[in-house]
């Protein structure tokens, strides 16, 4: 399942590859055509904010990935079986039909070849999860931004600066949308993908925690067992997994919140403290600034923490209705 998900998310990267390179080419501009220092402040505030996430992101995916597929098994040594054959564990268990894998050095080949797969499979998700929380975070830096703006207008005492300053506050907001949208048709597959593979993959992982099986019969007293090893695994790879759901979560929280930061913004601004040509054309620029910001996970439903927890409650009841089948 990690991997079919893989493959699909590294797919629609690559698809989308011209959408990606002109989300960085908006960036750099808005980068260099910074305002102010405050500005600039907000941009790198949002910046490092994305940046904490890569990292939380990187730590938890390599460390749970590289745990699962190093420590456990080789901590499980060599099994013999019935028949007196002797078997050693690979990461990901499979058949071999044109060879032995179980022989020197198809077995270390084999067991190299899976470890630095597994890498590139974790490298994949914290590229997707870091360019969503880049894209998003910038985002709500230039919010931030054009609420300054729109503030900065009621104090303008100048007529012909006053002009100047909606001009641009108007011109920043159409940039803004245009980036959002484009951020949106950008991440709308890959973060569907994440939030409904990582779905089923934390299910599937909290249902091995509480019935592992081996050698395909239940053993539901893993713990009494003293499997600690492959119980740190599974836990391990459940925070992680439940990580990368809570990235995209969180940046689309964070984005509707910044969205709802400028509706209000507009909606309290002294208007009429403006000459009544100026105020007119305010209108437009209120009516767009109160049409929600939000990310959607493939036009299906939000990111947001309530999505969040509506996965905890759906990988809940599973495991809920599971330890009761086992009963």
């Amino acid at each position: 399942m990690f991997t079919i998900l893989a493959v699909l998310k590294y797919s629609s990267l690559v698809l989308s590859k011209n959408q990606v390179r002109n989300c960085l080419a908006r960036m750099k501009d808005d980068w260099r055509n910074v305002i102010s220092t405050s500005a600039r402040n907000s941009m790198i505030h949002k910046a490092m904010t994305a940046r904490r996430l890569l990292i939380l992101c990187s730590i938890f995916m390599y460390i749970s990935g590289l745990y699962f597929r190093t420590i456990v098994p080789l901590s499980k040594g060599k099994t013999i079986t019935n028949q007196n054959v002797t078997i050693r564990h690979l990461p990901c268990p499979s058949y071999f039909v044109l060879f032995n894998g179980q022989i020197s050095p198809a077995y270390e080949i084999m067991f190299f070849i899976q470890f630095f797969s597994g890498f590139i499979k974790y490298t994949i998700t914290v590229v997707i999860c870091s360019l969503a929380a880049l894209f998003v975070m910038h985002t709500c830096g230039q919010l931030e931004i054009l609420m300054t703006l729109i503030n900065s207008l009621i104090n303008e005492t100048e007529e012909k600066n006053l002009d100047k300053k909606l001009a641009f506050t108007v011109e920043h907001q159409i940039k803004m949308r245009n980036f959002l949208r484009l951020v949106q048709s950008t991440l709308q597959y890959t973060s569907l993908l994440e939030v409904m593979g990582c779905t089923i993959i934390v299910c599937l992982l909290g249902h091995d925690v509480i019935t592992v099986r081996l050698n395909n019969y239940a053993v539901i007293t893993e713990w009494e067992d003293q499997n600690v090893i492959s119980m740190c695994s599974y836990l391990i790879l459940l925070t992680s997994i439940g990580f990368n759901i809570y990235i995209f979560c969180f940046i689309g929280e964070q984005l509707s919140i910044e969205g709802e930061k400028l509706a209000l913004t507009v909606c309290t601004m002294a208007w009429y403290r403006l000459p009544n040509a100026k105020a007119r054309a305010l209108i437009l620029v209120i009516v767009t600034s109160i049409v929600p910001a939000k990310l959607k996970a493939g036009k299906f439903f939000d990111l947001s923490i309530r999505t969040f927890g509506d996965v905890v409650k759906t990988a809940v009841t599973y495991l809920n209705f599971i330890r009761k089948m086992m009963e």
